[in-house]
């Protein structure tokens, strides 16, 4: 198969776009291509072919109008025989490549009818409209599909039900060879939790560095804030003085953390899509694999991760309720160790991406022979 992946919002060596997928199928012996915004130019990387428009926009409305066109110009040189959108915008583009006798597939990395409401770029008042608007375009723009693939069901549903011909699950869990196989029990822990990944309001970043003082704890923070405004408030809090601000790592340097923490933190808040999905953040599955307890946010299917005795859920408004997870673990060395083991243990068996990723290859094949 001759597959084209194409992504408008996210960079190049996105972990799960280019990393995860392209690199599979890849390896599998598929003649893969990637397009991506950016000035880098062309690119032969783990044996896909990465082609660029050129341009990296700061606008999302230009990004979507002017940079579509730019899309469908480098898609047409490739003439793939798969054509695989990555963001919501690229469905526009979807009928075109239809009507040109290509099958396209949509990843929904998100429940982006959900999303919508909790951007803090668009204003509140307008969210419930464009994310009605957005399931609308999403239904038409869908049937110019072959299939669609989600991380997960929300609530035991299925979004994407009835909108194209297959929708297939495919979580993003962490390869073996980016984390499971780099941990080190012999590493000295020092006295310290960590959260790396997005830092927005929605992901609870106030109330985790309040339960860091609280816990008088220091708390080793990195990822990129979802707005200038959005630091400067944060770096601003008197409770930064507990926080260790790493900024955007290498994953060298995401692994150094895990290996020398000793809790992880997900406390995103029960809003939007958090409280609703089948599976945990991915950043969840990164700390398990890594050996490391967990706090996460007590919504309804987050509470696995006590049932399986891997770490401990919590209310994410109440951050005296944090903090003494905190201090139960810290107390426990040994338990928690315990409970770290018992995530390896999981990953190993069942949530790793050797695993997911046969899923993938196998709805590429129901796709060629359909």
């Amino acid at each position: 198969m001759d597959i084209c992946h194409i992504t408008s919002a996210h960079e190049r060596y996105d972990d799960r776009i280019f990393l995860k997928e392209c690199k599979s199928l890849a390896g599998a012996g598929q003649k893969v291509s990637l397009i991506v915004h950016d000035e880098l130019g062309y690119e032969k990387k783990e044996g896909v072919d990465i082609y660029s428009t050129g341009i990296k926009y700061r606008s999302r409305k230009k990004r979507i109008f002017s940079g579509n066109r730019k899309i469908l110009k480098v898609a047409g040189n490739l003439s793939a025989d798969i054509y695989h959108l990555h963001d919501p915008e690229l469905l526009l583009i979807a009928r075109k490549l239809k009507r040109q006798g290509k099958k396209v597939i949509f990843d929904s990395h998100e429940n982006y009818r959900l999303q919508i409401m909790e951007k803090e770029y668009i204003p509140a008042v307008l969210r419930p409209v464009i994310s009605e608007i957005y399931q609308w375009v999403e239904r038409r723009l869908l049937k110019y599909t072959e299939a669609a693939i989600i991380p997960c069901s929300f609530e035991g549903q299925n979004p994407l039900q009835g909108k194209t011909r297959i929708v297939e699950y495919i979580n993003g869990y962490p390869s073996m060879k980016v984390f499971y196989e780099y941990y080190d029990k012999d590493v000295k822990k020092e006295d310290s939790i960590c959260y790396v990944g997005g830092l927005s309001e929605q992901r609870g970043i106030k109330n985790l560095i309040k339960a860091a003082a609280l816990s008088k704890i220091r708390l080793i923070l990195a990822g990129e804030f979802s707005s200038e405004e959005y630091k400067k408030e944060i770096l601003a809090m008197p409770e930064m003085k507990f926080v260790e601000y790493k900024g955007k790592l290498t994953w060298d340097e995401i692994r150094e953390i895990y290996q020398k923490t000793r809790i992880g933190m997900s406390i995103l808040k029960n809003c939007g899509q958090y409280d609703k999905m089948d599976n945990l953040p991915t950043k969840v599955y990164e700390y398990m694999s890594m050996g490391l307890p967990v706090i996460i946010s007590d919504s309804p299917y987050n509470k696995i991760i006590e049932r399986e005795g891997m770490g401990i859920c919590v209310n994410p408004a109440d951050i005296e309720e944090i903090s003494q997870a905190i201090n139960k673990l810290l107390r426990c060395p040994q338990e928690a160790r315990c409970m770290g083991e018992k995530g390896r243990k999981i990953i190993r068996e069942k949530w790793n991406w050797e695993k997911e990723s046969r899923k993938l290859l196998e709805l590429y094949e129901k796709i060629q022979t359909a």
